[in-house]
């Protein structure tokens, strides 16, 4: 598995990989992949794109048949190409930036994430189904957080008007400047303000930019999904964003809760939504490893068809916790079709997702709720 462990997404990295150890905990305590016990391996992305190809070289070398990362779209895609020399998928949970088309048939690129139109366009639906006719824009220079934010501005366009678009690199925001002038921006009539970044930056943001303005009107804050995590309040004044509302890919609500309470029963801790999907990505690999064996096929070789087949239409429904029954499916060659913490899974033929929903959150009483 490849996640940044270092940089600002690596916030998430520990939470992440949690998830996936979960996920292998349970598979081997089945029975494991055919009677063999599985083994996860990790490596440091740096969240640097050349890096990650280095260390996805490396998984292979250590016999890794599959890849699970590399944790956000950033420098996905050139792992990808360099799994492809071997023959190895790659699996990302997150990657949303890139949309259907990008694998090819003979080795899919398995996506698990809505992309970011729908992301963008969705909370752009929302801010102007608020009521919201004037909005400022804060969007990080990161492939993900770029096509959510133009994806949001296109959309948005229909209901109001982006007064300002500022485009930040988040290793070195100036935020005298940015909140001078959001500040100038909101003075002048801009109701809301959109984040497409990371945690602790825009908690840093919101912060200065209220003690700027001192007790006047906050505005709406209309945030993206790498946002929904503690991480944000916990960096950010208390009340910075009272009311925001965000975005994010959907969690099925009626596995959430069993779920996080298996997690902090495991592994003492509360899954962050990415991490619902790490772990999906992780059984899909696991499922299709073992049915891979359990056909007689060599590994990485068979793998891409594995993945294919417990992820598509039709056959008996596996659940998130339904190793054991996977295992006894596979072993009597019968079709399953795995449904998810975050439904159904259904891939098309380059691996891209057919089916994924968002859900809204918000911030209320200096907590993520759900809405």
């Amino acid at each position: 598995m490849l996640l940044p462990y270092t940089g600002e997404a690596s916030a998430l990295s520990a939470n992440l990989e949690k998830g996936s150890l979960l996920a292998v905990r349970e598979m081997n305590r089945a029975g494991g992949a055919n009677g063999l016990p599985v083994e996860i391996v990790f490596g440091n992305t740096f969240s640097d794109s050349e890096r990650a190809i280095d260390e996805a070289r490396s998984l292979v070398e250590q016999g890794a048949v599959a890849v699970i990362g590399p944790g956000g779209d950033e420098g996905a895609e050139p792992v990808y190409e360099a799994l492809s020399e071997f023959g190895v998928p790659l699996l990302s949970p997150l990657a949303s930036a890139v949309g259907q088309g990008a694998g090819t048939q003979t080795l899919p690129w398995f996506r698990m994430a809505p992309s970011t139109r729908v992301l963008g366009e969705n909370l752009a639906r929302f801010a102007g189904e608020s009521g919201t006719e004037r909005i400022a824009a804060v969007i990080a220079d990161d492939v993900y957080h770029s096509e959510i934010g133009a994806r949001f501005s296109e959309r948005y366009a229909a209901y109001g008007k982006v007064e300002m678009s500022r485009t930040i690199d988040e290793s070195s925001i100036d935020y005298e400047s940015l909140t001078r002038a959001l500040a100038e921006q909101l003075d002048a009539g801009v109701q809301g303000v959109m984040l497409a970044m990371q945690p602790r930056p825009a908690a840093r943001l919101a912060t200065e930019l209220e003690a700027r303005r001192g007790g006047k009107t906050p505005p709406k804050w209309f945030l993206t999904p790498r946002l929904k995590t503690d991480l944000l309040l916990q960096n950010a004044s208390p009340g910075a964003f009272r009311g925001a509302v965000g975005v994010a890919p959907q969690v099925l609500e009626g596995t959430r809760g069993e779920f996080e309470q298996f997690f902090a029963e495991r592994e003492g801790d509360t899954p962050f939504d990415p991490t619902f999907y790490v772990y999906d990505a992780t059984v899909v690999a696991l499922l299709a490893i073992d049915r891979a064996l359990a056909s007689g096929s060599s590994l990485p070789e068979g793998l891409a068809q594995a993945i294919q087949e417990v992820t598509s239409f039709g056959g008996v429904l596996v659940g998130w916790e339904g190793f054991a029954q996977a295992r006894e499916l596979n072993a009597s060659h019968s079709k399953l079709q795995f449904s998810g913490l975050t439904g159904p899974v259904i891939l098309l033929n380059d691996g891209s997702r057919s089916i994924g929903t968002t859900s809204l959150w918000g911030v209320q009483d200096e907590a993520i709720v759900e809405r």
